[in-house]
């Protein structure tokens, strides 16, 4: 099969977040960019949210890529034109200062502070219409802080990046999130920027005094680009992945950080669901960062799922989903590795959580329930595969105070940190400003490059970071 050529004075391998951003940027301050994406473009408005038709579409896999390891943790990542910004909650935090201030003195990032990063998070925030749910908040929501209010515990509604000004009267549940496809990918498109989808990356080499990317498209076709800079953005699993294929390997892959979540399904005496609830907004960070609890999809189908694990749950879905929702608690802890192995298509994850994160999780699960009952749930049901629901906030003492590896139900949405960030060679894969160490003109711009768990949603540390190295490059 004969190989197609093409040519770009800059490349980006992605178009998430961190892909969609550098690319616009750099498009807007006169170079001429191309995207190349593994996936293809969807209007989410003709996809309905967290169906089995937009998981099918819009993640990869299905949305069922695990990791190795005891317990093994389910992970989710996007492939689509706009990456993970099609398919998560849009909740958005800031970098916690804490954690700016530990990531620049861990790994020595230059110019990493509070007021450096400032007008990028302003800049992106604006884009993506950052604000708080209109009108009345999901009553599922509201349960969350009813039961937090109750114990005293701190808990807050949390701002997204959603916009609601598309009719005269919005619905409050209802609302078009501001993905890149919505936004950024515009802007770049708007000043001639071109994306290619459908077309898989495998390796990238240095041919003479340019970079080359080779890959496929769907259709087996082959393609090598040539570009003065490429910039790997195809996620915390991929880029590190493509960058091993390429042999690219010191401390590529290394250093996964993900924050684990286990979940509780509560069911209450009132309806507090509904086909338009989407994701509720509270979360609690009372014990934050060693614990955060937050309200995750409450379909009929993900309530289903997640009920698979409670043997004495009997009752049928349809009848009762709408008195149903479901919980998260997420912490902080262990640590990955990441390989890539021929002739398999996607990576090799392994992932290990201690004793003491397994302690965490335990004790994270029952303070969750205790929340729920202190909301007036009838009965909840932890995320323990064999283990009954509970009647009532007395029963909590019968959850285990460490999770067994073979029976929890883990996940996580939020993954990051396999190619950290600064100064330090011996602990980063790339500079401040994300240049892949001994590799001029060879870039990383996504969650890889966060060197420390967050805490929280990563999308605006993403995002920000995003910018700041776009105009680092520029400056350069």
């Amino acid at each position: 099969m004969l190989t197609q050529h093409l040519s770009a004075p800059t490349l980006v391998i992605g178009s998430g977040p961190g892909g969609a951003i550098a690319a616009a940027e750099l498009q807007k301050n006169g170079q001429q960019v191309l995207i190349v994406e593994e996936g293809i473009g969807y209007d989410q408005k003709r996809l309905k949210p967290y169906s089995l038709s937009e998981m099918l579409r819009l993640y990869r896999n299905g949305g069922i890529t695990t990791t190795f390891g005891n317990p093994a943790i389910k992970y989710v990542e996007g492939s689509c034109v706009g990456g993970g910004s099609e398919i998560n909650s849009g909740m958005y935090y800031r970098t916690p200062v804490d954690i700016i201030d530990i990531w620049r003195d861990s790994y020595r990032v230059m110019d990493f502070t509070e007021q450096s990063l400032e007008p990028h998070f302003i800049d992106c925030e604006a884009r993506v219409n950052v604000c708080y749910m209109p009108g009345d908040l999901p009553l599922s929501s509201l349960k969350l802080l009813e039961g937090a209010n109750n114990l005293g515990w701190d808990c807050n509604e949390i701002p997204r990046w959603f916009r609601y000004d598309d009719k005269p009267n919005p619905n409050p549940t209802e609302g078009v999130r501001q993905s890149m496809s919505e936004t950024y990918l515009q802007d770049f498109v708007g000043d001639g920027g071109k994306i290619i989808s459908g077309f898989k990356v495998f390796g990238i080499k240095r041919r003479r005094q340019a970079w080359q990317a080779i890959g496929r498209y769907q259709d087996g076709t082959q393609l090598r680009i040539s570009a003065d800079r490429i910039i790997v953005a195809a996620g915390a699993i991929q880029t590190p992945a493509i960058l091993r294929r390429s042999g690219f390997t010191k401390n590529i892959g290394n250093n996964l950080k993900i924050h684990t979540t286990a979940k509780v399904i509560a069911q209450f005496e009132e309806v507090i669901n509904s086909e338009t609830t989407g994701v509720p907004v509270h979360q609690i960070r009372e014990f934050a960062p060693a614990q955060s609890f937050g309200c995750a999809v409450s379909t009929p189908a993900y309530l289903r799922l997640g009920l698979l694990d409670n043997p004495d749950f009997k009752e049928d879905i349809a009848e009762v989903w709408r008195n149903m929702a479901s919980y998260y608690v997420m912490i902080s802890g262990g640590k990955g590795v990441i390989r890539s192995l021929a002739p398999l298509r996607d990576p090799l994850v392994w992932y290990r959580l201690d004793r003491s994160n397994l302690i965490n999780l335990a004790l994270g699960l029952k303070r969750l329930s205790k929340v729920l009952f202190r909301a007036g749930a009838v009965k909840v049901y932890p995320s323990i595969r064999g283990f009954n629901g509970l009647a009532g906030e007395s029963e909590i003492h019968k959850m285990p105070n460490i999770l067994n590896r073979s029976t929890a139900s883990l996940m996580t949405i939020h993954l990051m940190g396999s190619c950290p960030m600064g100064e330090d060679r011996t602990k980063t894969a790339v500079d401040s400003y994300g240049q892949v160490h001994g590799a001029p003109g060879l870039f990383v711009s996504d969650a890889s490059l966060i060197g420390n768990e967050l805490g929280v949603n990563p999308q605006g540390t993403v995002m920000a970071l995003a910018r700041r190295n776009a105009h680092g490059l520029l400056d350069r």
